[in-house]
């Protein structure tokens, strides 16, 4: 709730009047009081916690301004692995053109293209591949990214020895968390846990990667499940990563979709460049540099 605090100008108590001047200057002077009152009143009203001093507040229903540059849609958990690479690309290539990436969930994308926006590019997980057959680009033009993969996440040293992922049902001796079933990490979690005959029990769900990390680091959890992209970006060096038993890997794709020669250009150094590969492995993702185009 805003609480809006009244002018000690603006009270509904009529105001004294001062003494009466005689004849139509009385009438005047009456008539200007009222009129500069009841534009102060005006001018303290705007409410809102965006208004500013003059008043103004945005416009319902805007959208959050955009960044400059070719848009493209990338994979919410890969922004930690996507904003270093432009800024290394940018970095070895002064002149190129710049990228505005919007970090998006699977049903984010699918909604926005539906909407009819044409970013040159989309990375998005390679098993939505065939949402994107009908872009302006042959496959070949596609490339593999990289893979992430999900890790159990512990606090550095793994003091409660967690070995497995039976800590993440009903288990009393451990603290464990998830991503809420909203988040790229939840649903990949909860996928993997079902696919091991095992209910989700944990003691809490959390709405993000970083807040998770943020609880292991500080020693108030024991255990949760990330991708190990999120582990090392949000971790600090004070969680580490386990290997889950018979995870699969989940390989990103570069999927064209208004492709350009500036997209091209980022395309091919991202699958040939030694800085790009440097980039990110350094982030937790393996890159795929000199695979072959997706068919």
């Amino acid at each position: 709730m805003h609480t809006i605090l009244e002018s000690p100008h603006c009270s509904a108590r009529t105001p004294r009047p001062a003494p009466r001047p005689s004849g139509g200057r009385q009438a005047f002077l009456l008539i200007a009081l009222f009129t500069v009152l009841a534009a102060g009143c005006r001018s303290s009203s705007s409410t809102g916690p965006l208004a500013d001093t003059n008043g103004s507040q945005p416009a319902k229903g805007t959208s959050v301004v955009r960044q400059e540059g070719t848009k493209v849609f990338v994979f919410a958990s890969l922004e930690g692995s996507m904003k270093p690479l432009l800024a290394a690309y940018a970095n070895a290539n002064p002149k190129a053109a710049k990228f505005a990436p919007e970090y998006l969930t699977d049903e984010q994308m699918t909604e926005l293209l539906s909407k009819g926006e044409k970013p040159a590019f989309v990375i998005d997980n390679m098993s939505r591949i065939e949402n994107y057959k009908g872009s302006k680009a042959t496959s070949s033009e596609n490339a593999l990214f990289g893979s992430d993969i999900l890790q159990i996440a512990v606090p550095t040293g793994n003091p409660k020895r967690i070995s497995g992922l039976t800590a993440f049902g009903n288990d009393p001796a451990t603290r464990t968390l998830l991503c809420a079933s909203g988040e790229p990490c939840g649903q990949a979690a909860e996928a993997t846990l079902k696919k091991n005959n095992i209910a989700p029990a944990p003691d809490a769900f959390i709405d993000d990667a970083r807040a998770v990390a943020r609880e292991l680091a500080d020693n108030k959890a024991d255990a949760a499940i990330l991708f190990r992209t999120e582990l090392m970006r949000f971790g600090k060096g004070k969680v580490e990563g386990l290997a889950i038993p018979e995870v699969e890997e989940r390989v990103f794709v570069i999927m064209n979709v208004e492709p350009s020669k500036d997209s091209a250009a980022l395309i091919d150094w991202i699958k040939r460049d030694k800085v790009a590969e440097e980039s990110l492995t350094s982030t937790g993702l393996r890159p795929s540099l000199g695979r072959k185009p997706v068919a």
